[in-house]
């Protein structure tokens, strides 16, 4: 072994032939020699990677299996598929060069070969090797890219649906099952706990939550902001927001692209918070106003009904002091009996439809005590 870096077995019966192409090589490449086809193929299995050769300088004449067949041997086993193989012959008919080229072999060497062109040929092979090698792993990175692009397509479209779904969100119950929808569909599994200072909601992809879940939910959100992971879980606590994550990918890349995508979706959840709470701020305010004004016309309709109470007393009071008055003096006035009916009729007909009037002034009493009592009713429930 001489340290250079590429390595080349030769596989011929011929020693004079083997000194001859050590001779040429030797400077150049570190070289390994079999005398067999059998004998190379049992060399390169019990090889390591790193102990393989980029190149097979292959006698095409042989005893035992010929070159064609160890070629055919190599390819077929995945170990060796990738050593590139080049053939030496006397033989440079078409039909032997074609064979060469079908069995697996990339170039062919006419005996007795120029030590130049020799070298020329192995560096041209080894230079495309290296090229489709580059190529190969340019194809598979941009494959990777092309992949994880897809996936990030995928996974944002969920996201994107959160969004949209969170337009039609009212209330916290109805934002914790967007945002375990969305988990779902970034197959991931876990549990929220959504909260502000007059409500909660909690649920679970699982449609159950442990105790031992609701507990540790419960403690993020009385701790400050904050994001964990343990082994695969990952525990994200902001205001308003306890989220844990159960079976985050074992693959780093995945899994920090998926840690991305929930500090998105967690962005998303704050920003919802935020309009819900200020729409139940303006709710409120619209039901201190509206509990305002229906304490002021309970108040103004109980003074109205006072009002009229003391009203209809002082009619009646004045009704009853008329009749009295003139019947006494009727005696001062010395009217015949038949005077004295026909104005005691007339005083009696006024009070009686008097009186009916008061009785429906006392109907319109009661609708205005039924309108008063449902107010305080009303005031009631906005107290509480």
């Amino acid at each position: 072994m001489n340290g250079q870096t590429n390595r080349v077995m030769i596989v011929d019966d011929n020693p004079s032939e083997i000194q001859t192409i050590l001779g040429a090589l030797k400077a150049h490449h570190t070289i390994n020699v079999a005398t067999s086809g059998e004998q190379a193929i049992k060399s390169l299995m019990a090889s390591n990677e790193e102990q393989l050769p980029e190149l097979l300088l292959l006698d095409i004449n042989m005893p035992g299996i010929d070159g064609y067949e160890t070629c055919l041997e190599i390819k077929k086993a995945p170990k060796l598929q990738h050593i590139e193989v080049v053939f030496f012959s006397a033989n440079d008919s078409t039909e032997e060069i074609t064979k060469g080229f079908d069995v697996g072999a990339c170039d062919y060497v006419i005996k007795p070969f120029d030590s130049d062109i020799l070298l020329s040929k192995i560096k041209t092979t080894l230079k495309n090797k290296e090229q489709r090698k580059s190529l190969t792993a340019a194809a598979k990175t941009a494959n990777t890219i092309a992949m994880s692009a897809m996936r990030d397509s995928g996974d944002l479209g969920i996201i994107l649906s959160f969004l949209r779904a969170c337009f039609d969100v009212n209330n916290l119950d109805e934002l914790a099952h967007c945002v375990i929808d969305a988990l779902i569909g970034l197959n991931l599994t876990g549990s929220t706990l959504l909260y502000d200072n007059a409500d909660s909601a909690i649920h679970s992809s699982d449609n159950s939550i442990s105790e031992l879940e609701i507990t540790f939910l419960q403690r993020l959100r009385s701790s400050a902001p904050s994001i964990h992971e343990y082994n695969r879980k990952v525990i994200i606590g902001r205001e308003g927001i306890a989220l844990l994550i159960n079976d985050l990918p074992d693959d780093r890349d995945n899994a920090a692209r998926l840690k991305d995508h929930l500090m998105t979706l967690v962005e998303g959840i704050q920003n919802k918070l935020a309009h819900i709470k200020q729409a139940n701020e303006g709710k409120t305010a619209r039901l201190l106003k509206v509990r305002e004004t229906v304490v002021g016309a309970h108040k103004k309709l109980t003074a109205v009904q006072e009002q009229q109470k003391n009203h209809k007393a002082g009619n009646m009071s004045i009704l009853d002091e008329m009749v009295h008055e003139v019947e006494a003096s009727f005696f001062a006035m010395g009217l015949t009996d038949a005077q004295e009916e026909q104005l005691l009729h007339i005083f009696t007909t006024a009070a009686s439809k008097a009186l009916d009037h008061f009785e429906q002034g006392i109907v319109i009493d009661q609708q205005l005590e039924t309108i008063i009592n449902e107010l305080s009713s009303s005031i009631i429930k906005f107290s509480d």
